[in-house]
């Protein structure tokens, strides 16, 4: 019925309100404890909501810094035509992507490692794996999109399929980097693998 609808409106903004709050509050703790010493009963204690109500909203820690990667993606989709705009050309804007992403990864290096784990745990499970996909994708197929227009990068490919090669060479860096970020130039081999993927493996 038509006046319900108000109704519902207001439920879903008051879930998205508690499911933010829930997110926030997490990251704190992990972020000023460590995630190992965060437990799920922490969390909805610092929420004020009963262990229950928390568990319908994630069902596990690891699922909490899914959603905020998710939703930091989405945030960087959103402002992606300013962020193109200040660069002249396909190249400088990709590489300038990868080192504000580096400097993310840098400063919340457990999150990160986690967030890794847990994606690479259910990459092949049915049901959670669509749910894991993380948005950069996207966000390499905006980008692309604008290269093939500006004819910097190879139009008789789609850009969908350019991004999912892309963020597949991007994941393996930054999957060995988080591994052994100590020995490992993720700033580099990031920057190695965006010439391989404009140029390929033919010798220069």
């Amino acid at each position: 019925m038509p006046q319900d609808q108000p109704k519902q409106n207001r439920m879903e903004r008051k879930k998205d309100k508690m499911r933010k709050q829930i997110i926030n509050v997490a990251l704190d703790l992990f972020r000023s404890q460590g995630f190992t010493n965060t437990t799920m009963e922490q969390i909805a204690h610092e929420v004020d909501i009963a262990k229950k109500t928390l568990y319908n909203y994630f069902p596990e820690k690891e699922a909490i810094i899914s959603s905020y990667v998710q939703e930091s993606v989405d945030q960087t989709i959103l402002q992606l035509d300013e962020f193109i705009k200040s660069y002249p050309d396909f190249k400088s804007c990709i590489l300038a992507l990868f080192k504000n992403n580096t400097q993310i990864y840098m400063a919340e290096l457990e999150i990160w490692q986690v967030y890794t784990a847990y994606r690479l745990q259910n990459m092949l499970h049915p049901n959670k794996r669509m749910g894991l996909r993380s948005g950069l994708e996207e966000v390499f197929k905006i980008i692309i999109d604008q290269g093939q227009k500006t004819g910097e990068v190879r139009a008789d490919v789609s850009a969908q399929y350019l991004a999912q090669q892309l963020e597949m060479s991007y994941a393996l860096a930054v999957f060995t980097w988080l591994a052994d970020p100590k020995d490992f130039s993720l700033n580099n081999n990031l920057a190695l693998c965006l010439e391989v993927f404009l140029n390929g493996a033919k010798a220069q």
